[in-house]
């Protein structure tokens, strides 16, 4: 919340009821009144749909938005609607820019970034195949390797795409006793 000072003119604010003094005007004995005014905080979505192999990724050339996305490669993603949940503004955002239709439920978040009046959700998820994604909008849609990305992708997405890759593999070696993990590290000097 910040602070603001209004002078009020009114017995009544129309905008929130409340009674504030009036006679405001040279050689008035009252003050102005401090209030609390609400910040307004604006969210966004970004989401990282893989294959289920890990091997793809969709990514999306983005020419709308702040100057620091504009003409990147990012996540599918954009503005939380009045109402919306932040994976339910996921599974919009990707069907709209993408042409895939996705469950809410099925998006996982793993980061916010939190800014000056605006914060982002990121999401993964993992589809069978990734051939159905297609440009839907102004904004070109590709298919990259998830080891070999584009020079021009947001600096983020780098590190963000090796944590949910290596949290990806953490959670098959929960389900399988060890076994991912063991190969994994086979012949290297962890053993």
């Amino acid at each position: 919340m910040r602070t603001a000072q209004r002078e009020f003119f009114s017995k009544q604010s129309p905008e929130d009821g409340v009674v504030y003094p009036v006679g405001r005007g040279p050689g008035s004995k009252t003050k102005p009144i401090t209030i609390e005014v609400p910040k307004i905080t604006r969210g966004y979505v970004v989401g990282l749909m893989f294959d289920r192999s890990l091997e793809r990724i969709v990514l999306i050339r983005k020419e709308h938005g702040p100057k620091c996305v504009v003409g990147k490669w990012n996540g599918p993603g954009g503005k939380i609607e009045h109402g919306e949940t932040s994976n339910e503004a996921m599974a919009r955002e990707f069907h709209e820019e993408t042409g895939v239709a996705t469950l809410a439920g099925h998006w996982n978040q793993f980061c916010t970034i939190r800014g000056e009046g605006f914060f982002v959700d990121f999401f993964w998820n993992t589809i069978p195949s990734l051939n159905e994604a297609k440009t839907k909008t102004d904004e070109e849609v590709k298919i990259f390797r998830s080891y070999f990305l584009p020079l021009d992708i947001m600096e983020n997405l780098r590190w963000m795409i090796a944590l949910i890759m290596d949290e990806t593999i953490d959670r098959r070696f929960n389900m399988h006793n060890g076994s991912i993990l063991q190969l994994a590290f086979k012949g290297t000097d962890a053993e």
